[in-house]
């Protein structure tokens, strides 16, 4: 328990979760083992002031540009707002009697009308103090502007322009935001790029593990992984670029990867099968590597295509290590036009 509770002002978030979790585990199974409030008052304290930063950060952005929602970089900032926010409950479950917690917070999120405001009211009754003052706008049914506008208060920060925004985010502490910035700033400096002008060659060059990530997410597999699995997917797969017509599965044979297309487009042909062609991103043989089973179509380039690589012993550790991945490979699954005959509809019992 010492050991955990020196780690818990750790600058690594992800660390900082597991070990919040870990200290949970010890509380509920040895609850002798003690630990100081007052201390974990001020990480919730800390927490709720990283909270505030991130929700500034993201409001700046996308008040000043629309499309920066759909961002790889935003979408970072929601990982990074939902981890900060789980660690918040996490906190407070150890300060508080953790069942009350638990049951809020599961209303909170899972519930609508009555139910949920009971359930804030609970917490806002619950909690005290610093802890309350911090916590509550937080997790309360504020309009954005109103959080925005306390944030800022709590910080003693203002609003920033884009530019400011960009700068502050370009240094964030965590590699995954900053990387994701400098690719949104790059984005926007090739959308502004005065016509004739020639774009960056991805042919040539090797693609960055930011643009490797923001290429893979749109497969339906990544729907519901973080930004940090993504660059971890990207770092563990091989580039791999294809010339026309070049044959990247042939129909009978036992894949040993998977090909996930990134750039180009594929055309899909086999003796029991209409051709047709696939335009990236896609996910190629995937079926077939968690089956087991040779493939029952060619594929080849039909133009030049960039291609991340994993082998299929990757491809399934990281399945078997990742819920947030399982959750994606249905989400995959059910999106194929075979879906439909085998896919159910469950209605909820009626009250």
């Amino acid at each position: 328990m010492d050991a955990l509770l020196d780690a818990l002002d750790d600058s690594d978030g992800f660390l900082r979760y597991k070990v919040v979790v870990a200290i949970e585990k010890l509380h509920r199974e040895h609850p002798y083992l003690a630990f100081s409030r007052r201390s974990l008052e001020a990480l919730v304290l800390k927490e709720s002031s990283r909270y505030y930063d991130y929700l500034t950060l993201r409001y700046s952005l996308v008040r000043v540009d629309t499309l920066a929602s759909r961002s790889l970089l935003v979408r970072a900032l929601d990982d990074k707002l939902e981890r900060t926010l789980d660690r918040i409950y996490l906190l407070l479950a150890l300060i508080y009697p953790w069942r009350d917690v638990v049951t809020a917070r599961y209303t909170i999120e899972h519930s609508g009308g009555r139910a949920r405001s009971s359930a804030i009211e609970y917490l806002d009754n619950l909690l005290g103090g610093a802890v309350r003052k911090c916590v509550m706008p937080i997790i309360d049914d504020s309009s954005m502007e109103e959080k925005v506008r306390h944030a800022h208060a709590a910080l003693g920060s203002r609003s920033r322009d884009l530019e400011g925004t960009l700068a502050r985010l370009v240094r964030d502490d965590d590699q995954v935001v900053g990387a994701a910035a400098v690719h949104f700033v790059a984005q926007r400096q090739e959308a502004w790029r005065p016509s004739g002008t020639t774009p960056r060659d991805f042919w040539t060059n090797p693609l960055t593990a930011v643009d490797l990530a923001e290429r893979i997410r749109g497969i339906p597999l990544f729907d519901f992984v973080s930004v940090d699995e993504l660059f971890r997917f990207a770092a563990a797969g091989q580039q791999v670029r294809h010339e026309p017509e070049r044959e990247l599965y042939h129909e009978g044979v036992l894949p040993d990867d998977v090909h996930f297309l990134l750039d180009g487009s594929v055309q899909v042909s086999g003796r029991n099968v209409e051709s047709y062609q696939l335009e990236a991103p896609a996910a190629l043989a995937f079926e077939e590597i968690l089956q087991g089973s040779p493939l029952g179509v060619t594929i080849r380039a039909v133009d030049r295509g960039i291609c991340l690589v994993l082998g299929r012993g990757e491809v399934l550790t990281m399945l078997s290590d990742n819920i947030a991945l399982a959750q994606g490979l249905f989400r995959m699954l059910l999106d194929t036009p075979r879906a439909q005959q085998w896919r159910t509809v469950c209605e909820p019992p009626e009250r």
